[in-house]
C-alpha cells in the first residue's frame, strides 16, 4: 500500500502529472485533418504534461542535490549524440524541417531523466502501469463505441462506413498496438503484483483491458498488432501459470474479445467491412518496396546520408526512376508524397547515415544487455512489454504520430531499468541551478504548445472554408509548429492572388518560393499550380519544362490527374 501523504511533495505531483496526463491528456481531441506530430491535438496538449514532469525531475534535483543516472540513460544520451551529429553535415541544409523530430528526441530523453530523479518502490511503479492501463481502458472504450455506436454526424468526425476504430490516434495501426501494449501490460501485472487480488479496481482494470483490447485488435486486423500480440504472449508464457483461475479468466476473456471481434452481427444496422486478401498483398508488396527503396537511399551516402530533412524528395526521386526502369511494377505510382518509411532506423539510415544507425543500435544493445543479465524467465517476462512498440517502430511510424506510445515506451524501458539496472547517484556542486530549467522548460513548452493549439484551430479553420479565406493565415501564433502546411497554404495564397491579380511580381514570388519548397516535398499539385502560373506570365517554355519535370516525378499520375497539357 502506497502512503501518499508520506511522500515528498514532488512525488505526490508526479504522479498527479502522470495521473492527468494518462486519464485526460492523450484523450484530447479537437477537430483536425489528421497528420503527424502537432498536427494532432492530443500530442500538442501531452507535451504541456510532460515539460511538467521535466520541471518536476528539475525540482527534484534542487531538492536532493544530486542527480541519479543509469548505464542505460548513458547509452541512451551517447546515441542522442550520434543522431545529432548529421545536422552539422555539409548536406543539411533541408534539417530545419527535421527540428520537432529532434526536440521530440531531446524531450523524450529528458522525461526519462526526470523519472530517474524519482526512487520508485515496486508498489509505485505497478502504480504507473495502472496509469497506463487506465489510458488504454479508457481509448478501448472510445475504440467499442467508435465501431458500434457512433452515428454518421459524430463529433469526431469518425468515419463509419470504413469503420476501423481508431481511437484519439486517428491511425488503425496505432491505436491497435497501444491496445497490443495495453494486454501485455495488464498480464505483467497479474502475474507480478500480489496486492491486486485485495482490490476490486485493479481486478476489473486487468481483467476489462484484455476483453476490450483484444475486440478492437481483431476489428482493426492489424498483421502488426497481432504479430504483437503473439510476440508478447509467447515471451509472457514462461512467467505465466496457467493453472491459476485469474490468468484462465485473462485468457478466457481476451478469446471473447477476438471472438466477438471477429463476429459480425447483423442485428446491428452497421458496415463492418472486412480487409481483403488481395488489399493485405497489396499492402505488403508496397512496404516491401518502401523498405528497399530506403535501404538504396542509405546505399547511396552511406557516411553522411541524403541530409536530415531530405528523405521526401529523395524518395519521390528514387520511386520514379523505379518506375521509369519498370513501368509494369506491380506496386504502382501514386500522387502522395511518402512522409516516413514505416521502418525508423531506414528513416534515420536514408537521412543521417551510419552515425543514427550506431545510435539506435547503441539503446537497443544496452536495453537487451540489461535484461539478460538476470534470469532467462524474467528478462522475457520484461520484454514481453516493450516488443508490441518496439516491432511497430519496424513496420510503422508510432513515435512520428503518436507522443502517447512514445511516453510508454519510455515509461516501460524507465521501469524495466530501475527493476534490473544499476543506478549511480552525482552531487552537484551547483545543484540549485536547477530551478531555473525547471521553471523555464514547463514555462515556455506551455506557452509553445497554448500558442500550437490556436494554430491548429485557425489552420482547421482555413480548411473548413475550402483554402480561401487566405486572412486566416495571419491569425496563426505558431505557424513554424505546422511548417509543411502553413509553407505550403502560404504559397497557395500567393497562387490565388497572383492569378486573381495577374501580378507578374507575385507569380514570380510564387514561383521562386516553390522551387525552394519542391527541395523538402515535390508534392504534384505544385507543379500543376507552377505549370499554370508559367503560362499566365507567357513563360511557356518553362511551363513545358515543369511539366516534363512533373512527368518524371509522376509518370503514371501526373497525365492522369492534370490532363495531356497544351
Amino acid at each position: 500500500m502506497i502512503e501518499w501523504a508520506k511522500q515528498h511533495r514532488s512525488k505526490q505531483l508526479l504522479f498527479l502529472v502522470l495521473a492527468g496526463y494518462f486519464l485526460f491528456g492523450i484523450h484530447y481531441f479537437s477537430p483536425n485533418s489528421g497528420g503527424f506530430g502537432l498536427y494532432l491535438p492530443f500530442n500538442i496538449v501531452g507535451w504541456i504534461f510532460i515539460a511538467l514532469i521535466i520541471g518536476l525531475g528539475c525540482w527534484r534535483i534542487y531538492h536532493t542535490g544530486e542527480v541519479q543516472l543509469t548505464r542505460p540513460f548513458s547509452y541512451s544520451l551517447l546515441a542522442f549524440i550520434l543522431l545529432c551529429l548529421p545536422l552539422f553535415y555539409p548536406n543539411n541544409h533541408l534539417s530545419g524541417w527535421t527540428h520537432h523530430r529532434i526536440l521530440g528526441l531531446l524531450g523524450g530523453l529528458l522525461f526519462y531523466l526526470s523519472l530517474l530523479q524519482f526512487k520508485l518502490s515496486k508498489q509505485e511503479r505497478y502504480y504507473l502501469f495502472y496509469l497506463i492501463l487506465c489510458g488504454v481502458l479508457i481509448e478501448s472504450i472510445l475504440g467499442f463505441s467508435q465501431y458500434y455506436l457512433f452515428s454518421h454526424d459524430n463529433w469526431m468526425g469518425y468515419d463509419i462506413k470504413s469503420n476501423f476504430p481508431s481511437g484519439i490516434f486517428q491511425q488503425i495501426n496505432v491505436m491497435a498496438i497501444f491496445m497490443v501494449t495495453g494486454c501485455a501490460i495488464s498480464l505483467f501485472l497479474i502475474n507480478n503484483d500480489q496486492e491486486s487480488i485485495h482490490s476490486h479496481i485493479k481486478l476489473f482494470l486487468l481483467m476489462s483491458i484484455p476483453f476490450f483490447a483484444s475486440l478492437l485488435i481483431a476489428a482493426i486486423k492489424s498483421k502488426a498488432s497481432f504479430l504483437g500480440y503473439l510476440l508478447f504472449l509467447l515471451s509472457a508464457i514462461f512467467t505465466t501459470d496457467i493453472k491459476q483461475r485469474k490468468i484462465q479468466l485473462w485468457i478466457t476473456l481476451s478469446m471473447i474479445g477476438f471472438f466477438l471481434g471477429f463476429l459480425r452481427p447483423i442485428s446491428l444496422e452497421r458496415n463492418f467491412p472486412e480487409r481483403s486478401l488481395k488489399a493485405s498483398m497489396e499492402s505488403n508488396s508496397a512496404r516491401i518496396i518502401f523498405y528497399k527503396n530506403s535501404f538504396n537511399l542509405f546505399l547511396d551516402n552511406p557516411l553522411f546520408g541524403n541530409g536530415y530533412g531530405s528523405f521526401r524528395r529523395k524518395y519521390r526521386e528514387i520511386d520514379a526512376l523505379r518506375l521509369s526502369n519498370d513501368p509494369d511494377s506491380n506496386v504502382k505510382d501514386f500522387s502522395e508524397i511518402l512522409d516516413h518509411p514505416h521502418n525508423e532506423i531506414l528513416l534515420w539510415a536514408a537521412e543521417g547515415g551510419i552515425l543514427p544507425v550506431v545510435g539506435l543500435l547503441i539503446i537497443a544493445g544496452s536495453y537487451m544487455i540489461m535484461i539478460f543479465r538476470i534470469k532467462l524467465k524474467r528478462s522475457l517476462s520484461y520484454l514481453s512489454l516493450a516488443l508490441p512498440i518496439l516491432l511497430s517502430t519496424q513496420v510503422s511510424l508510432p513515435f512520428s504520430q503518436s507522443l502517447t506510445h512514445w511516453i510508454t515506451f519510455l515509461s516501460i524501458i524507465y521501469l524495466t531499468d530501475i527493476e534490473m539496472g544499476k543506478s549511480f547517484n552525482y552531487n552537484l556542486i551547483f545543484h540549485r541551478l536547477a530551478i531555473i530549467p525547471g521553471i523555464i522548460i514547463p514555462l515556455i513548452v506551455t506557452i509553445y504548445m497554448m500558442q500550437t493549439l490556436q494554430t491548429a484551430k485557425i489552420f482547421h479553420q482555413y480548411e473548413t472554408t475550402g483554402l480561401r479565406d487566405h486572412n486566416l493565415l495571419f491569425k496563426a501564433k505558431r505557424p513554424e509548429a505546422w511548417k509543411m502546411k502553413y509553407e505550403n497554404y502560404k504559397l497557395k495564397a500567393l497562387f490565388d492572388h497572383g492569378m486573381r491579380t495577374r501580378d507578374k511580381a507575385t507569380l514570380q514570388l510564387f514561383l521562386d518560393e516553390s522551387e525552394q519548397f519542391l527541395q523538402f516535398a515535390p508534392f504534384i499539385h505544385l507543379y500543376k499550380s507552377m505549370e499554370t502560373a508559367l503560362l499566365a506570365i507567357g513563360e511557356i517554355d518553362k511551363a513545358n519544362a515543369i511539366r516534363k519535370r512533373a512527368e518524371y516525378m509522376y509518370p503514371t499520375q501526373y497525365a492522369l490527374i492534370y490532363g495531356d497539357g497544351q
